[in-house]
């Protein structure tokens, strides 16, 4: 993908996230460190990006494996998780951190959860043009949504961290596609 001159997030036809580069990662929180419970990089949403081009919100879905479905009640489960976030602020500690609060939902049952990451703006080594590199991590008990199982067996907290990419597009009649 070419990178287009000048402000590079002010137009939100000149980006786009990067599927292949984006991935959810779901843990059980364990006394001898964190233990994974399943991969995905079947996510769908949207990011926020504020004037300053780093990420202040974001709205995603993350469809769930068959085998990390909840247990079924009345003959139907939620398929996918949700997660957003507004209004997300840098860190003073750390820099390109982030912080703020965002809410999980899993049909009808949410939590709000603290959440902290990264977005840092990486370089392109073949065009020079900067891309945002996120992580977003979260910690929820497996008891507000009821899931995932093999968490909520044993009361664990459960964590939920994100990878994504978010880099710049030439749009028009003249884009060359990769």
């Amino acid at each position: 993908m070419d990178a287009l001159p000048g402000n590079y997030y002010s137009d939100p036809d000149s980006w786009s996230i990067e599927g292949a580069a984006g991935e959810a990662v779901l843990s059980m929180v364990t006394p001898s460190g964190v233990e994974p419970i399943f991969r995905s990089a079947d996510l769908e949403g949207s990011f926020v990006l504020g004037p300053s081009g780093l990420l202040s919100g974001f709205t995603l879905d993350l469809d769930l494996p068959e085998h990390a479905l909840s247990a079924r009640r009345w003959g139907r489960s939620p398929s996918s998780l949700s997660w957003e976030a507004s209004g997300l602020r840098p860190t003073e500690t750390r820099p390109h951190g982030l912080e703020g609060r965002g809410t999980l939902a899993l049909g009808h049952r949410d939590t709000r959860t603290a959440l902290s990451g990264t977005c840092t703006q990486v370089p392109n080594a073949r065009t020079g043009a900067p891309y945002l590199k996120i992580v977003l991590q979260t910690v929820f008990a497996s008891a507000a949504l009821w899931w995932p199982r093999e968490a909520r067996r044993r009361l664990r907290p459960v964590e939920l961290t994100l990878f994504a990419e978010i880099r710049p597009v030439r749009i028009g009649p003249g884009a060359k596609r990769r």
